[in-house]
């Protein structure tokens, strides 16, 4: 997955810039690092998604 395209999704979901390659999402408090490579893993870019989604803090 191209990291454009991961941090577009990221952004729809809510989350914000923190600082560096930190990205949070304020709903859950919960941050994680985007990887700096133009190219990510499609594991890799999933697994990023599904921590930082809002429906995260219920364990959804």
């Amino acid at each position: 997955m191209k990291r454009n395209l991961l941090l577009k999704i990221l952004l729809e979901q809510g989350c914000v810039f923190v600082r560096h390659d930190q990205y949070m999402q304020p709903k859950t408090g919960k941050a994680d690092q985007v990887p700096r490579h133009s190219d990510i893993r499609e594991p890799t870019a999933w697994k990023i998604i599904k921590n930082l989604s809002p429906g995260a803090a219920r364990g959804a």
